[in-house]
């Protein structure tokens, strides 16, 4: 199979951006996996600016790019708790004009949003080096074991903090469990139980010689 490069405008790229004229990388055997932290894209101290996100996303290329040069295939997956945190309290703060989104929702949709920034860097960087490489995206969803202790017990505090007076409302109207915490209010709590699977993996896909 043989997947085209996507190649999105950016104004910093001097590289060729006619793909004939880039060199060519055979990549085969398993992927390499290179796992960043929702903290590596959206640092602490910082706004959760896109121009901060895609700084840090392009430090980490750079220190990537010897193994982009290379005949390696590169799995990347990424966490974004900071992201989820971010939309949840911007959707808070307008709850009484617009209706809230549920988990999931929320985690698609920062799924999404990174994976475009780190589609379209990577892509920049392999144009800039003349390095033709395919960059694909893919949304996943994962599977857990319902039967998971952690599904009775959330345990993980997510969003913004709540006045304590809010707390029996929210714990009726939308069935959440939450954790108060001294001086800040009460918060959020989600289950997180170990993933056993992935769905959307396809080992005719991981395994492309193009990956």
């Amino acid at each position: 199979m043989r997947l085209q490069t996507i190649l999105p405008y950016s104004p910093h790229r001097t590289g060729p951006d006619d793909l004939s004229a880039a060199s060519p990388v055979t990549v085969m055997g398993p992927p390499l996996v290179v796992a960043l932290g929702g903290n590596a894209i959206l640092r602490k101290g910082e706004r959760g600016l896109v121009r901060e996100q895609y700084a840090n996303i392009e430090r980490t290329c750079r220190d990537l790019l010897p193994l982009l040069k290379a005949d390696y295939p590169l799995l990347f997956t990424h966490g974004n708790g900071p992201q989820i945190g971010n939309l949840m309290l911007s959707l808070e703060a307008t709850r009484d004009k617009f209706p809230l989104l549920p988990m999931d929702v929320c985690g698609a949709m920062t799924q999404g949003s990174i994976a475009y920034m780190l589609q379209r860097t990577l892509a920049n960087f392999l144009t800039d080096a003349g390095i033709h490489r395919a960059v694909i995206t893919l949304a996943t969803q994962v599977v857990v074991d319902p039967n998971d202790p952690a599904m009775q017990n959330p345990t993980k505090p997510v969003g913004p903090f709540y006045d304590p007076s809010e707390a029996d409302a929210l714990e009726t109207e939308r069935g959440w469990r939450l954790v108060e915490v001294p001086g800040k209010g009460v918060r959020r709590l989600v289950a997180s139980p170990p993933s056993i699977d992935v769905v959307e993996i396809d080992p005719a896909v991981v395994s492309c010689p193009q990956f």
